[in-house]
């Protein structure tokens, strides 16, 4: 039983990753409330880098920032709990017309 959570923990982390990387802007408010908790803690992303041979002979990969997966894997959970913590607080102050 704990295998198939784990294994679907993990195929949660990698659809979530491939939507930040390619469409970000496509996540409804549960999950973007997610990406906002990540966005700017760097242990939750890699910096691609290359050599300048590499990068002229063109084997360098893009140079764009993409998610650590095995980070996020090891603290999914919890981002999930923040986030509905996050989302939870912000409801409550619409409900009392306070603007977040």
């Amino acid at each position: 039983m704990l295998a198939r959570i784990q294994a679907s923990s993990l195929a949660v982390v990698e659809l979530f990753a491939l939507l930040v990387e390619n469409a970000a802007e496509m996540l409804p408010d549960p999950w973007s409330t997610v990406l906002d908790l990540i966005a700017a803690e760097e242990r939750f992303w890699v910096y691609p880098s290359a050599n300048v041979g590499d990068i002229e002979d063109g084997l360098s990969p893009a140079f764009v920032p993409h998610l650590d997966r095995a980070a996020l894997a090891t603290e999914w959970n919890g981002l999930l709990e923040h986030a509905q913590r996050v989302s939870d607080a912000r409801s409550s102050s619409a409900q009392h017309g306070l603007e977040a």
